[in-house]
């Protein structure tokens, strides 16, 4: 296989134009370009993570990758019938996809089904409940914060907190963990994203 990090004659510039700013006069002075080189895209395995119990409520999370720079997650979730996730309120965006099942927020009429698609703006708060036995994917922007019936804070969730889980619960039942903040070897010739 092919990559143009192989290649670096093949890889692609992308130039932004930006004005130098004279900070005293605040006259453009003159225009400075920054160079940003695109890679190869990036394969992350979704299969080889242990699942590990998710909130009190029968929900069971599987976590994909964790990047500590940009602060994403992206984790599958699933439960049967009748699980739960609790009052959460969503410091960044999340794209929800349903892989198969279906579920809601208690808050909204909608129920999302096997190929749905969810975008939830930052700043929202709703209460996920899995209506038939289901499984998603999400791909989230920052931190949940895990409320109570009043609003009150019970616990906040991010990248970090969210890999201290995984590699807490396989720790505590003899898996070995894969580190999802870095890069993977899946085969001599390739890496994958942890």
């Amino acid at each position: 296989m092919f990559h143009t990090q192989d290649c670096p004659e093949l890889s692609f510039h992308f130039y932004f134009p930006h004005r130098i700013v004279d900070s005293a006069s605040r006259n453009s002075t003159e225009e400075a370009h920054v160079q940003t080189t695109a890679y190869d895209a990036l394969y992350i395995p979704a299969n080889d993570t242990a699942w590990f119990p998710y909130g009190p409520n029968g929900c069971e999370a599987q976590l994909i990758n964790a990047d500590p720079t940009t602060g994403q997650w992206i984790a599958k979730l699933r439960g049967p019938a009748g699980a739960s996730l609790g009052i959460h309120r969503h410091y960044g965006s999340v794209i929800g996809f349903t892989l198969y099942g279906a579920w809601r927020y208690l808050e909204h009429d909608w129920v999302s089904r096997k190929g749905d698609v969810v975008q939830e703006t930052p700043g929202s708060v709703h209460t996920l409940v899995i209506t038939e036995d289901a499984e998603m994917l999400f791909i989230i922007e920052g931190a949940l914060e895990f409320l109570d019936n009043e609003g009150h804070t019970l616990a906040l969730e991010d990248w970090r907190s969210a890999t201290d889980k995984y590699r807490d619960f396989c720790a505590s039942h003899g898996v070995k963990p894969i580190d999802v903040t870095r890069p993977r070897v899946v085969s001599h010739q390739r890496i994958a994203a942890e």
